[in-house]
């Protein structure tokens, strides 16, 4: 594909160096010899209503200070071309994933339309990979009544979704049907209030994700406009640049989406620094399971009863934790480890079944 075909470039004027972000960005435009091999992350601008901030955004992104520990390169595409209809954005935003995707390139989506994620999941159709999507927002949409991406993936038929995990879920904006429905589905579910005690507990959800998906919407003192409301509850500005740090620095995490709303009142300054610290998040990527091997991990094997033992598995450069599901005969992978964290093996030497090893183990069997 003609890469320079989707693009309108975009022009950053600053002074770049080595101690800001711009020393790390190349940028797209017709004297540029795009080499895909040179590069790790790619930022992709799309804009349906909001062009001005987003690229405000960029800008200020462009001249924070980097603290990076490793060298990496990033192109900056600039704009995707709007083309005459909103599918033309739609099928572009598929074929460019899908192309960065092939040459493990990583796409930093900043886009001001909830249907974006929707192309993104059609690229890995086209790569035929499932995945598991971990979105951070005050509610979901699974209805086809409401417009966002949701309830376009959920339509699809060919099983390319293997789990969803929503981050920040606040009840009180969101139906009891809905919330059934995802549990019928073994889908995972972050309460707001479960992050706001305990962060952490967001990290082992988005370790096993592919694509992480940031809303502007989830934070607190937003603009809602289901509820032509500034909501006093969501995450805080920390919370949710914690949150970016842990999506950049997962392994396996293939595809990063910040979500602007239209209607934001939140500054630009906020968005550039969840975007930076997604990016030093990057920079500060172990490589440990599922790029290393399971030999390389520390085991330990706990039994809880006399029919039933979990295989627990730690990492000794990053102590991160997984445990173990049996898999029936399929074609899946012998081993099959999901993120948790050191409570869950705290909980099955005290004889308890960890309720997310429970909830894996319905999902294949």
């Amino acid at each position: 594909m003609n890469i320079f075909d989707y693009f309108n470039y975009f022009s950053y004027e600053q002074i770049k160096s080595k101690k800001f972000v711009s020393g790390y960005i190349d940028f797209l435009h017709p004297n540029l010899t795009f080499n895909p091999k040179k590069y790790n992350l790619a930022i992709i601008t799309i804009n349906t209503q909001t062009e001005n901030k987003i690229l405000s955004i960029k800008n200020i992104l462009y001249q924070l200070h980097a603290h990076f520990n490793k060298s990496f390169k990033i192109i900056d595409l600039g704009e995707i071309k709007k083309g005459s209809t909103f599918s033309d954005i739609l099928f572009a935003t598929r074929d460019i994933c899908e192309f960065l995707f092939q040459n493990n390139i990583i796409p930093i989506i900043i886009t001001d339309n909830s249907y974006i994620p929707y192309s993104i999941y059609l690229a890995y159709e086209q790569i035929n990979k499932a995945i598991t999507i971990c979105n951070a927002d005050y509610t979901f949409f699974p209805s086809k009544k409401q417009q966002h991406f949701l309830p376009q993936i959920l339509s699809r038929k060919n099983h390319t979704l293997f789990n969803y995990v929503q981050l920040a879920l606040q009840n009180f904006y969101t139906e009891k049907e809905h919330i059934q429905f995802f549990l019928n589905k073994f889908y995972d579910i972050v309460r707001l209030g479960e992050i706001h005690a305990n962060i952490k507990k967001t990290e082992p959800f988005i370790r096993d994700s592919d694509v992480c998906i940031l809303n502007s919407t989830v934070l607190s003192n937003e603009y809602i406009q289901e509820y032509n409301i500034i909501s006093p509850s969501g995450l805080s500005h920390n919370e949710i640049c914690q949150i970016s740090k842990y999506a950049g620095i997962s392994d396996k995490i293939s595809c990063f989406c910040l979500y602007i709303s239209p209607h934001t009142n939140i500054s630009n300054m906020t968005f550039a620094q969840i975007l930076w610290h997604f990016i030093e998040g990057y920079s500060s990527r172990i490589n440990d399971y599922p790029i290393l091997s399971p030999k390389k991990l520390i085991q330990y094997h706990v039994e809880i009863s006399k029919q039933t033992f979990i295989n627990f598995y730690k990492s000794p450069f990053s102590e991160r934790w997984w445990f173990e599901i049996p898999i029936p005969k399929t074609n899946f992978k012998k081993k099959w480890l999901v993120a948790c964290d050191e409570q869950d093996y705290i909980d099955a030497t005290n004889g308890h079944i960890p309720d997310k090893w429970y909830k894996y183990l319905k999902k294949v069997f």
